[in-house]
């Protein structure tokens, strides 16, 4: 009994050991875990909204918009009460490349998506974050396959996804028929990637980064 009770607390104590270093290991990209934060901009179908009107179509502008305005809602909503990991600010799709020029810009939505300029960007280490639809995605991270889907896509500051193998995005859709889930599942989702990309990473993804010069203090036997 007693050499089974030696032997599991070995073994939990390698557990331990191996998710404190994965912790501390840095992979070369903005930490939002220390220092961090996640920009999420919010598209408006504002473009889409104008088109119509130049044609007539101001009943289907309205919907684009009113559609748009309540799915935003319901994700800041949603990131509010379950998204834990690091701080998140939303901010709109037109206004964004303005912060990125000049991080005292403050143009950000309040919980009730309003504009408040009392709001603004204390962290350094930012990702950028946004919804995209039917984003081709092919294996590796590069763009071969056909592969449409519903996805948070994370960012860099020239709003280019995060190469391969950092985690550039999480899938919103479902498995089987890629239908899309309810919004308040995203910021659960997000969470999830960002926690095993942190904390508990794939020895393949450990080799790659390896390979790549990109895992600092570890070499992956």
């Amino acid at each position: 009994m007693n050499r089974k009770i030696g032997i599991y607390i070995l073994f939990l104590f390698c557990v331990i050991r191996s998710i404190s270093f994965a912790q501390s290991t840095f992979r070369n990209h903005p930490d939002i875990k220390k220092d961090g934060a996640i920009i999420f901009y919010l598209k408006t179908d504002s473009m889409r909204g104008a088109i119509l009107r130049k044609y007539g179509d101001t009943v289907n502008a309205e919907r684009f918009e009113r559609n748009a305005r309540e799915l935003n809602q319901r994700l800041i909503n949603s990131f509010r009460k379950d998204f834990t990991f690091c701080p998140v600010y939303f901010i709109s799709a037109t206004q964004v490349d303005k912060f990125i020029n000049n991080k005292n810009y403050r143009a950000f939505y309040n919980d009730s998506m309003v504009v408040d300029t009392s709001i603004y960007v204390k962290e350094k280490n930012l990702i950028y974050a946004s919804l995209d639809y039917e984003y081709i995605i092919g294996k590796n991270g590069g763009y071969r396959s056909i592969t449409p889907i519903d996805m948070i896509s994370l960012k860099d500051s020239t709003l280019t996804p995060l190469p391969y193998p950092f985690p550039y995005y999480t899938q919103v859709s479902t498995e089987i028929f890629l239908i899309p889930r309810k919004a308040e599942v995203y910021p659960k989702l997000l969470q999830n990637t960002l926690e095993i990309w942190y904390y508990y990473p794939s020895k393949r993804t450990v080799r790659i980064l390896t390979k790549m010069g990109l895992w600092e203090g570890y070499t992956n036997p």
